[in-house]
């Protein structure tokens, strides 16, 4: 009871500063923060550097700067004095060098502007995640708008935390340089940085239940720990005596792998064992639970509103509480007879009963954290792992073993650059194995499913998302999915594959590629890989005679038997009503345009009367031929979803006049804009963008009724 009671106090006391910040809080200052006021203060922590995938930009070293910057003083112009302010900054430094470190005093000219919300349901939050942390605005400039205004940087906690973590990085990529993939792996799973590793990978260990091994948390932190004192036992130095050395370097691994809840979780318990160890007091795990819970939330308050914190301790409290139980009736069928002392019992027995502790611990552990885990993974994720304990059985002992190698390889590595090349090489061994597990693991039948959210489908309903450079479709009715236009791996794992997770998408029932380019469609190919438990159409346009065949068109060509190509004068049935017709390219087009989006589907989806029409990126003489080819009420339609082509003067009137919608969706990067008429009035219908939702999550939700009614078309709403 006491804990809870605490625990709800330290709640209250991380909402307090959002209800009342002190004066010089960011969130107090005027509105003149808003315009083009100048900051000045220091970067927090280590900031992140990515490089320009542009030629030019990657020759003269430039790329982008992230970093977050505690404000201490502004002015609302050059010319305004300087006033006292105070809070965190999420920093975004464009065509920037890698010139930044931790500690560094900076002056920032720009304007603050709130977090992104979620682009989708389901979707990465990114103002929720930066407010657990204490940050409430961001800043996105050029690099001409940052000064540094220190020479020489003062030694902080956070800039040594840096130097460690770039030279811990090049320890793990001693020897096998060759391999970025499990350079990349081993830096993510030894120090949390999981920004270089391929979201493939990502997703299969999402997917298998053991992505934990990418939180660094108590496992590193114990492992770590025993080999500082097994280092000490071997200079001869009696543990209970010497163990408090072990303490600052542990802390040192806590800054380097960027103060996350749950390693400093760990390093309490860490601190509290050595006390306990030091007076000779009696060690409870549950005792040393409730004492990180109040260190942890005495010295950070608003941890308690972090998922990470949360996750972390209620996982810990189910091993706690459960383990050691089920471990026990586990063993219990196949332990030695109590009757029988251990010494006279015969060695095979021996060696079965250790085999028999290690096993059922496994399993044990593994079942007991999928049931601490299944809760939070269904409320926050969508999502029931059906593979997570056998995963977990082979994936948490390699975890172990890859975790112990490489705090060898950092130990050592300072001795013998040898020895470093030598533990990675065998890393590298460790780390394929563990790969090639987990891929086993999540491409099995149902390894993990999505539940959808509570509600049920009563008409076709469309969910336009962006995904990277297009924009895609997540197609639902009759209790079928289509996917159309899933974008490159980059946009699909940030924009698709999240709304398809949140709307509990298991299976595909076919896939529209509306386009023969790299943006509509590049993860095409490795799509299956998510959906292994069917096959699926694709459903495309002819592919272009006498061109260089893309690599999405080669492998379309390679499943020839499930590949459907669509021409004029096709129609699907999609389920619960729905239909689509396609209204263009024309099968015998005798001059096919040279222009990939002339050659584009065009399709029009109709529900008992309701209508969307999905023109995708024609252009004026597409439009024009369809003018001219398809009868004027064949185009009718409600909602109308279509790229913006300012070149080619796209949408003119006597289209939109065929077409007649009320709602018009344009595929463009800008904001809100009227589209002519032929009187020049302003249009009858709605317009919208793509990033034209409230807070500009770019997601647009479609429902067609049918009974001849209009389109329902909102914009979703991220919740506050």
């Amino acid at each position: 009871l006491f804990l809870l009671l605490f625990l709800s106090g330290a709640m209250l006391h991380a909402r307090l500063p959002h209800a009342c910040p002190p004066p010089d809080d960011l969130r107090s200052l005027p509105e003149s923060k808003y315009l083009n006021p100048q900051w000045e203060g220091r970067i927090d922590d280590a900031p992140d550097f990515t490089p320009s995938a542009r030629k030019a930009d990657e020759a003269s070293g430039l790329g982008r700067a992230h970093f977050p910057f505690a404000a201490a003083q502004w002015r609302p112009s050059p010319y305004d004095p300087w006033q006292p302010a105070s809070g965190l900054v999420d920093v975004t430094l464009e065509g920037s060098r890698n010139r930044w470190s931790a500690g560094q005093t900076i002056r920032l000219s720009g304007p603050l502007e709130a977090p992104a919300p979620p682009s989708g349901p389901g979707a990465f939050d990114p103002r929720a995640f930066l407010a657990s942390h204490g940050v409430f605005y961001r800043l996105r400039l050029p690099a001409q708008s940052a000064e540094s205004l220190s020479g020489e940087h003062a030694v902080t906690g956070a800039s040594l935390a840096e130097k460690v973590r770039l030279w811990c990085v090049a320890q793990f990529q001693k020897g096998i340089e060759d391999d970025p993939t499990v350079c990349s792996i081993l830096a993510g799973m030894m120090l949390g940085q999981k920004e270089t590793v391929s979201p493939w990978i990502l997703s299969e260990f999402r997917t298998t239940g053991t992505y934990h091994l990418f939180a660094v948390s108590g496992g590193n932190l114990v492992l770590l720990a025993g080999l500082l004192i097994g280092a000490l036992r071997l200079a001869g130095l009696i543990s209970w005596r010497w163990g408090w050395m072990a303490l600052p370097l542990l802390y040192l691994y806590v800054l380097v792998t960027g103060n996350q809840a749950s390693i400093i979780r760990a390093f309490l318990a860490a601190a509290a064992l050595y006390a306990a160890w030091r007076i000779g007091r009696p060690v409870s795990p549950l005792n040393f639970w409730s004492a990180t819970l109040l260190g942890l939330l005495a010295l950070r308050p608003a941890a308690a509103l972090d998922l990470g914190f949360q996750f972390s301790f209620a996982i810990v409290l189910t091993l706690i509480l459960l383990a050691t139980p089920l471990d026990h009736i586990l063993q219990r069928p196949f332990a030695l007879d109590p009757l029988i002392p251990p010494r006279y019992a015969p060695p095979l027995l021996k060696r079965l009963s250790q085999a028999n502790r290690v096993l059922c611990g496994l399993v044990a552990a593994s079942l007991v954290a999928w049931l601490g885990a299944a809760g939070f993974e269904l409320y926050y994720f969508h999502q029931i792992c059906l593979v997570s304990v056998p995963a977990n059985f082979i994936a948490v002992p390699l975890g172990g073993l890859i975790f112990t190698v490489g705090f060898l390889t950092l130990l050592l590595a300072p001795l013998s650059s040898f020895l470093a090349a030598l533990l990675n090489n065998a890393n590298w061994l460790f780390v394929k194995a563990l790969l090639l597990w987990v891929a086993f693991m999540a491409h099995l039948p149902h390894a993990s499913h999505y539940v959808p959210p509570p509600g049920k489908i009563d008409a076709p309903r469309f969910v336009l998302t962006r995904c990277g450079y297009g924009t895609a479709l997540l197609i639902q009715s009759g209790g079928r999915s289509y996917l159309l236009n899933p974008g490159n791996d980059k946009g699909y794992f940030t924009g698709l594959d999240p709304v398809r997770k949140y709307y509990g998408v298991n299976r595909l029932d076919g896939l529209f590629l509306t386009q023969w380019n790299a943006p509509q469609g590049a993860v095409v190919p490795r799509l299956p890989e998510l959906f292994p438990t069917a096959s699926y159409p694709v459903y495309a346009p002819p592919l272009p005679a006498g061109k260089k065949v893309p690599r999405t068109s080669a492998w379309i060509a390679d499943l020839a038997p499930l590949t459907r190509p669509l021409a004029a004068g096709d129609t699907l049935d999609l389920g619960g009503g729905l239909r689509v017709t396609v209204l263009s390219p024309p099968a015998d087009d005798p001059h096919p345009p040279r222009a990939a989006a002339e050659r584009g589907l065009v399709l029009l989806f109709d529900h008992d009367g309701s209508r969307l029409l999905y023109a995708g990126g024609i252009g004026l003489g597409a439009e024009q031929r369809l003018l001219t080819s398809v009868e004027s009420d064949a185009l009718k339609a409600s909602v109308l979803v279509q790229s913006r082509n300012e070149k080619e003067f796209n949408l003119p009137p006597d289209w939109l006049a065929a077409i007649a919608p009320t709602d018009v969706i344009t595929i463009a990067a800008s904001g809100r804009e009227n589209l002519p008429t032929d009187d020049g009035t302003e249009a009858p219908y709605h317009v919208w963008n793509r990033s034209d939702a409230p807070g500009g999550t770019g997601t647009i939700l479609i429902t067609l009724p049918g009974g001849g009614k209009p389109a329902e078309v909102r914009a979703w709403e991220a919740p506050e």
